[in-house]
């Protein structure tokens, strides 16, 4: 009777280890399957932000442009398109999550 019941405990024992192995991987599971759905949710709000910004930045350079510049040069519209493409061209990196120094240096010097 004592080798059924050591038997027995020895079972009931692999078992808890099994459902302690099982439990920690579905929390496992759920805790990657949160981070998986922030991260999605974040990123769809990051979209959705950047098109309303680079909306209204698009919208801003032609009527910045317009207010701003001199009115009488024979140069406008080349200047005028010049400007735009160049501050069209980076808007382009409101889409991005980083952007690199060296990028932004670069920019700034053309």
């Amino acid at each position: 009777m004592a080798k059924k019941d050591d038997t027995l405990q020895k079972e009931i024992l692999e078992i808890r280890s099994k459902l302690s192995d099982i439990h920690t991987d579905l929390k496992r599971f759920f805790e990657q399957s949160n981070l998986q759905h922030h991260e999605s949710v974040l990123s769809g709000i990051q979209k959705d932000f950047s098109k309303v910004i680079i909306g209204h930045v698009t919208e801003d350079i032609n009527d910045g442009l317009e207010r701003n510049m001199v009115r009488n040069c024979e140069m406008r519209d080349t200047c005028k398109s010049v400007f735009t493409g160049f501050l069209q061209n980076n808007t382009s990196l409101i889409k991005q999550k980083n952007v690199d120094e060296g990028i932004i240096s670069e920019k700034s010097l053309n």
